[in-house]
């Protein structure tokens, strides 16, 4: 994976600035650039910097969309995006029901493999249908974290629960389970 050094963040500036109803100079101010700096980013007339990317997501890491919609930029799609297209109703229940019916479609998948395929047998002597089906089942896994993250930002943003508490509570949990080095 490749993280850029820059990125156009003028649409996701501009949907903080909605969302948290403030101006250009306050944003630049709480980021830690000139009020012109934060207007050329905001007008994609300046690319935003990692190092001034990092500081607005550590600055603004109780809103979850924005800081999806930057990770998401800077890691050229390799983590799960904000879903808004017309097909999802914006809304905690709707995220759902469309996380429960993506479980489902990766756990039929797996549930009902193809009659031949043998998780026994090593990945380096799957027929090329096997690889077909595998590369399927990793579709699946990629649309149910998409709806995973999309439902868990719906549920920071009603319950005004703050992600970056939630997340550090999370991993002292795993390392205590021992699913990560400690």
């Amino acid at each position: 994976m490749d993280i850029k050094k820059s990125i156009n963040a003028g649409e996701i500036f501009e949907r903080l600035i909605e969302e948290e109803g403030m101006s250009v100079n306050q944003l630049s101010f709480d980021i830690g650039v000139s009020p012109q700096m934060g207007s050329h980013i905001k007008n994609d007339r300046r690319p935003l910097q990692k190092d001034i990317a990092k500081r607005a997501i550590n600055v603004f890491n109780d809103c979850p969309a924005f800081v999806m919609d930057l990770i998401f930029e800077f890691s050229s799609g390799f983590t799960p995006p904000v879903l808004r297209g017309p097909a999802i109703d914006q809304h905690r229940l709707s995220f759902k029901h469309f996380l429960l019916k993506e479980c489902a479609d990766v756990y039929n998948k797996i549930r009902t493999e193809s009659g031949e395929f043998d998780w026994c047998r090593p990945p380096d002597v799957a027929s090329k249908a096997e690889k077909e089906w595998v590369k399927e089942l990793i579709v699946e896994l990629n649309e149910m974290e998409m709806a995973a993250a999309n439902f868990r930002r719906h549920l920071h943003e009603a319950y005004l629960i703050n992600p970056k508490q939630v997340r550090d509570e999370t991993l002292t949990r795993i390392k205590a389970k021992g699913w990560v080095e400690a």
